[in-house]
C-alpha cells in the first residue's frame, strides 16, 4: 500500500496489511498473547487499507469481539465474498509531481470513461485539494466522507478538500496513525451521479458490478449478489438533487454459479433522469443485457 504499492501493483503483486482487529478503540480484547496493548486504536484505517489494497483480509479479533458492521463494509453480507476495487490502494501521482509532502492514497473502479475513487489520507498534517485530474479522471465528480455506521446525506463537488487528519482522541496513551477517508463518484453524461453501494469500502466494486453500459440517456448495470442478499444503491438525478436510494432483495434460488460453485444472483439496474434508478427483477432482464 502507499508508495510501496506503486511497485507491487506494477509487478502484479497485491500487498498485505497483515491481520486486523475490528473492535472499537475503547474495547479491550482478552487473551491477546504477548502483546502489551490489547486495544485497536484505529480499526477504520486498518480495515479499509487492508481491503482496498486487494491483499488477504484476515479478521483477528478475539472470540465475541468481531465488529460485524465494520466487517460488512468489505464484503457481500450473505456469503462473505470480498468486494474489492479493480485498481488497488496506492500513492497518487500528484504527491510526487506536485511535491505534496502528504500521504494521499487511492483505489479505483473504472467503467468505460468513468472512475469511482476511494481516497485515504494518512496522518495528514494539512488539508489537500483533490481534483478529478489528480485522481486520473476526466469527469466532474462529487465526494463524501466515509463514516462507518452512518448514511451519506450530502456530497461536495470537485475539486474537494481532503481535510487534515484529526487526532484520534483515545482514552489511553498510544501512538497511532489518524486518517481522512473520502469516496468519489463521477457525473455521468446524462447528468446523474451514481454513488453506488455507499455501505461498502468499494462502492462500485467489480465484484458487484458485472456489466456497465451507457446507451443514449440511460445507464444499465448488472448487479451480482448472493441468494437472499439485500443490496442498496444510492444516486442523484443531478449534482444539486437530493440523494435517493433503491433496494433489491435477491431470490432464494439463483441458477448461476461462480468458479467455486457458489450460487450467484444477478439483477438489472437501470438509471435515467426521468425515473431515477430502478431494479428490474423480471426473469432474464440481466441476461438479456449481456447479449
Amino acid at each position: 500500500m502507499g508508495q510501496n504499492g506503486l511497485l507491487f501493483h506494477a509487478l502484479g503483486i497485491f500487498t498485505s496489511r497483515d491481520n486486523v482487529w475490528t473492535s472499537p478503540a475503547t474495547v479491550e480484547q482478552e487473551g491477546c498473547g504477548n502483546r502489551d496493548f490489547c486495544y485497536e486504536p484505529n480499526a477504520h484505517l486498518d480495515n479499509v487499507v487492508t481491503v482496498l489494497s486487494n491483499g488477504p483480509y484476515g479478521i483477528a479479533d478475539a472470540l465475541h469481539h468481531v465488529n460485524r458492521s465494520l466487517v460488512m463494509y468489505s464484503c457481500r453480507s450473505i456469503d462473505g465474498y470480498l468486494l474489492r476495487p479493480r485498481l488497488p490502494l496506492i500513492t497518487l501521482d500528484f504527491v510526487f509531481t506536485d511535491l505534496v509532502e502528504q500521504e494521499v492514497w487511492a483505489a479505483h473502479d473504472d467503467y468505460g470513461p468513468y472512475r469511482w475513487s476511494y481516497v485515504v489520507g494518512v496522518n495528514l498534517t494539512e488539508s489537500v485539494v483533490v481534483t478529478p485530474k489528480r485522481l486520473g479522471s476526466s469527469h466532474e465528480l462529487v465526494a463524501w466522507p466515509v463514516i462507518p455506521g452512518t448514511r451519506v446525506t450530502q456530497v461536495v463537488s470537485s475539486p474537494f478538500v481532503l481535510p487534515k487528519s484529526e487526532p484520534l482522541n483515545l482514552p489511553y496513551d498510544v501512538d497511532s496513525p489518524s486518517h481522512t477517508h473520502y469516496s468519489t463518484a463521477p457525473v455521468l453524461s446524462n447528468g446523474m451521479v451514481l454513488l453506488g453501494e455507499t455501505g461498502k469500502w468499494a462502492t462500485m466494486s467489480f465484484g458487484r458490478v458485472v456489466i456497465f453500459r451507457e446507451e443514449d440517456d440511460a445507464i444499465f448495470l448488472v448487479i451480482a449478489g448472493a441468494p437472499l442478499e439485500t443490496v442498496e444503491y444510492s444516486y442523484m438525478k443531478d449534482t444539486a438533487a437530493a440523494i435517493d436510494r433503491v433496494t433489491h432483495v435477491f431470490a432464494n434460488h439463483c441458477p448461476n454459479r461462480d468458479a467455486h460453485g457458489n450460487a450467484v444472483c444477478e439483477v438489472l439496474l437501470t438509471c435515467n433522469v426521468v425515473n431515477g434508478c430502478e431494479f428490474d427483477d423480471t426473469q432474464d432482464a440481466a441476461s438479456k443485457l449481456a447479449t
